[in-house]
């Protein structure tokens, strides 16, 4: 048991590895398990076990941490910001942004600053 654990644990860490390498030009679970030649639902079951989430909601918390940080640490306009994070429209990035924190990021950047 403890070695499968272990296992699991390795596999999540390199998922997040990759991740932060790649979070600005794809934020696609299944392409971060093929490039863990896992499968998407494996993917998914080792999020859930190691975090209680899914991979596509430990993508998009990342995702959104980021932009936050960015917000906040940084004089960064939300459509620069949009731009860098990946995103090909900066109504998607505000539309996404809102849809996980429930403020626009101008909005969030003004209450929390």
């Amino acid at each position: 048991m403890h070695l499968r654990y272990e296992r699991k644990v390795v596999i999540f860490l390199n998922f997040k590895s990759l991740l932060e390498a790649n979070f600005s030009t794809n934020r696609n679970a299944d392409f971060y398990a093929k490039k863990l030649n896992i499968t998407y639902k494996h993917l998914n079951e080792i999020c859930k076990e190691i975090l209680n989430v899914t991979a596509k909601q430990f993508i998009d918390a990342f995702v959104i941490l980021e932009a936050k940080r960015l917000l906040i640490n940084s004089e960064i306009k939300s459509t620069e910001l949009a731009y860098k994070l990946g995103f090909q429209e900066p109504t998607n990035f505000v539309k996404y942004f809102k849809k996980h924190t429930k403020f626009t990021p101008n909005s969030f950047k003004k209450e929390y600053i």
